[in-house]
């Protein structure tokens, strides 16, 4: 944690946003090439090839839904982990707040010389996603029939040490470029934090005409270093039983609704004012984490839908007790900034 720290925020401080894309690029090179190459890897030491590993995976479960298929997929119920429904509502709201409200990703969009690059990228970047996606459940499948081969699996071997059992069995250099490629990952993300939210200080609060470089440069040391020790300090109190991938999912998508809501009510809601905005996106961010922390039963996925719902009536209702305000329609402002930009 520290190394990656470290490194991704010197270059950040040093380069801007012409820095993080450009390690982004290399990143995401070796990042894809570990996964690509531990696919390939897996596949040629299993004896049945891809049969074999679809062919565990059917016989282990781990193919449910679909074969054999499992009856709660399609469930209404709010309570269990993950259905058709949720995944559905909540994915589209978690993606929809990334790729269209945070300024972690829309900061390249506006990197780009023109609006068709800009839409370029962002294809190019759904494909790739997609197909690292698919990579990596795919990875994942081969894990699992390497652990029935080798007779591992059932016997109570946490899956990390069954991972490092098959690295392993690896070739020489494997896991190196494994760790590579998740440190790469690691950087990615808190480049482009770091440097987003810098912009956002000068830019949108702060307002500040002229020379920032100094400023920004000092202001995102000091961000990338509170960062990095806050990672370093909580991480190890999770626990080893603590699941990361659920936490992570709670926290952003607790963030990222309510900032969804605010944009696209802004957008599509007549009437919403500066005020309704405001007020019902702040609350709406409180009762998001507070979901994360206080409740533990709901479909990982509906974390997002319900907060961005919430959010957006709150907004509606703040909005309207604020409907003599002398501030202009949110709406009509966000349109007069799009028209300047433009």
């Amino acid at each position: 944690i520290i190394v990656s720290g470290i490194c991704a925020i010197l270059y950040t401080v040093t380069g801007g946003i012409r820095s993080v894309m450009k390690t982004d690029v290399l990143q995401f090179i070796v990042l894809f090439g570990a996964i690509s190459g531990g696919v390939i890897l897996a596949v040629s030491m299993n004896s049945e090839g891809v049969q074999g590993i679809f062919k565990d995976a059917l016989a282990g479960g781990l193919l449910q839904p679909i074969a054999p298929f499992d009856p709660r997929f399609f469930s209404f119920d709010p309570f269990i982990r993950i259905t058709f429904w949720s995944g559905l509502a909540g994915v589209f709201v978690a993606f929809s707040a990334r790729y269209g409200a945070d300024q972690v990703v829309v900061q390249r969009y506006f990197t780009a010389r023109s609006l068709k690059e800009s839409i370029q990228g962002f294809w190019l970047n759904t494909i790739l996603v997609v197909v690292s996606l698919l990579l990596l459940v795919f990875l994942g499948l081969a894990l699992y029939s390497w652990s029935i081969q080798t007779g591992t699996a059932g016997k109570g071997i946490p899956p990390l040490k069954q991972m490092a059992l098959l690295f392993s069995a690896m070739p020489a250099g494997m896991f190196g470029l494994i760790t590579a490629g998740i440190a790469a990952a690691t950087m990615s993300s808190v480049d482009s934090g770091v440097n987003s939210c810098s912009a956002v200080w000068f830019c949108d609060i702060r307002k500040t005409v002229g020379n920032t470089n100094h400023q920004g440069r000092l202001f995102g040391l000091v961000l990338g270093v509170l960062t990095t020790g806050m990672a370093v300090l909580f991480i190890p109190l999770l626990g080893s039983h603590a699941s990361l991938f659920a936490m992570m999912n709670k926290i952003i998508n607790g963030v990222g609704a309510p900032l969804l809501a605010m944009l696209l009510s802004g957008m599509f809601l007549k009437n919403t004012n500066e005020e309704g905005v405001v007020l019902g996106g702040f609350l709406g961010l409180c009762f998001s984490l507070g979901s994360v922390v206080f409740i533990h039963n709901l479909a990982l996925h509906y974390y997002a839908f319900v907060n961005f719902f919430l959010t957006a009536l709150l907004i509606v209702a703040f909005s309207r007790l604020h409907k003599g305000s002398d501030f202009q329609s949110y709406k009509q402002y966000g349109f007069k900034f799009g028209l300047n930009r433009t």
